[in-house]
C-alpha cells in the first residue's frame, strides 16, 4: 500500500493539476479543487489524505469557545445537569445553525406532563395545609427581608 501511496505522489509532483477559475476570473475554492480531483478518480489516496488534513482545525479557539459555554452551564446552582443534558445544550448552543428548533414536535394543551421527565416534578399532597406547617421565620429564611416585611404590613392593615 505504501509504494501505492509513494507512486500517487510522485504522479501528482510530476503532472499537477491547475486550479480552474470561473468566467468572472475568480479562482475555485480548495475544497472545490480537491472535490474535482476526487471526481475524477486519477487519485485515490490524496484526496483521502486532504480531507483528512482539512478536518483538523487550524487552532484551538473553537474548542475553547465551545468548553466555555460548557463550563458557563455548569455552576453551584446547576450540580444535578447531567453529562447528557450538558452535551445537548452545548450542542445546540454551538450549532444552532444545523438544529431547526421549528422541526421540534408540538406539545398539545394539556400534554406537558407526558412530556417532562419524572425528575422534575414532585407529587404534592392537595389537602395538606401550608400555612399550618410554615412559620413566620421558615417563611422568612425564602424570601428578602423587605418582602416579609411588606407583607406584615399588609396583615396588619387588613
Amino acid at each position: 500500500m505504501q509504494r501505492r501511496v509513494d507512486e500517487e505522489l510522485d504522479r501528482w509532483k510530476d503532472d499537477p493539476m491547475e486550479v480552474e477559475r470561473s468566467v468572472s476570473g475568480v479562482p475555485e475554492s480548495v475544497q472545490s479543487f480537491w472535490r474535482r480531483v476526487e471526481h475524477r478518480k486519477h487519485y485515490l489516496f490524496l484526496p483521502r489524505a486532504v480531507k483528512v488534513l482539512f478536518a483538523i482545525p487550524a487552532s484551538s479557539c473553537q474548542i475553547e469557545r465551545d468548553f466555555s459555554v460548557s463550563g458557563s452551564m455548569v455552576t453551584s446552582q446547576r450540580t444535578s445537569l447531567s453529562q447528557h443534558n450538558i452535551d445537548m445544550a452545548t450542542f445546540l448552543n454551538r450549532n444552532g445553525e444545523f438544529v431547526d428548533l421549528l422541526q421540534c414536535e408540538a406539545i398539545k394543551r394539556g400534554k406537558h406532563r407526558e412530556h417532562t421527565p419524572s425528575c422534575f416534578t414532585y407529587p404534592l399532597d392537595l389537602d395538606w395545609d401550608i400555612e399550618d406547617d410554615f412559620s413566620d421565620e421558615i417563611l422568612a429564611g425564602f424570601m428578602s427581608s423587605t418582602s416579609f416585611s411588606l407583607n406584615e404590613e399588609e396583615k396588619e392593615n387588613s
